[in-house]
């Protein structure tokens, strides 16, 4: 039977039909994100509760979870850049947050959360302790940043460092489209001619 994913992320190990292959359930979003984003269709609102999960197998595999987008209710369809609020708390981007105009990049922030759970085995919104004070700007974001870059250290697998430093980017000029995040996790060893540390850029002005 389908689970979202923040079922499958609490569950014990003996509950699941399947093991989570973390990098596997990282790659499925990003590549469905940059299937929308090719397309012009925004997200807005991805987070754990909203990735479906199911066991698939055919074809002689193994069998594997298939990961799909559901609550299409926030979706834009545009090549233009958008306002208004939209997403969930922790797992909005800091433009949103300061009512700026946004684009695509708004879905990559949110799968950054979501993949610092993942790599890291530490949810910043439950291990915060200020977790009922939801950011209500890019400059309370740099604050609970703080925390997440301190989980980011905990990532299982340093090489992923790269990957959830560039997708949380608070400016989303810098922050690596779908695309870029995509080519990354294919080769973790490619030229890191944008990888930066995450604090400089949470910290820059305009």
């Amino acid at each position: 039977m389908p689970k979202c994913l923040q079922d499958c992320l609490w569950a014990k190990e003996e509950d699941l039909y399947l093991p989570l292959d973390r990098v596997d359930i990282t790659k499925q979003p990003l590549s469905g994100s940059q299937h929308y984003h090719e397309n012009c269709i925004m997200h807005r609102d991805i987070k754990p509760d909203n990735v479906m999960m199911g066991v698939v197998e055919g074809d002689g595999k193994s069998a594997r979870w298939l990961c799909k987008f559901t609550d299409h209710g926030a979706v834009k369809v545009t090549r233009q850049l958008v306002a208004g609020q939209a997403g969930s708390p922790f797992y909005c981007a800091p433009e949103i947050l300061d009512r700026k105009p946004y684009g695509e990049r708004v879905d990559v922030w949110s799968l950054g959360v979501l993949s610092v759970v993942l790599f890291t085995g530490h949810d910043p919104i439950r291990d915060n302790p200020y977790v009922d004070i939801y950011p209500q700007s890019s400059s309370e974001v740099r604050g609970w940043m703080n925390l997440v870059s301190k989980f980011i250290k905990l990532c299982y697998d340093p090489k992923w460092r790269p990957l959830l430093n560039n997708m949380l980017m608070e400016k989303p000029l810098k922050r690596w489209p779908a695309r870029r995040c995509q080519m990354f996790m294919a080769d973790p060893s490619q030229p890191r001619d944008r990888i930066v540390s995450i604090l400089p850029a949470l910290s820059s002005k305009e």
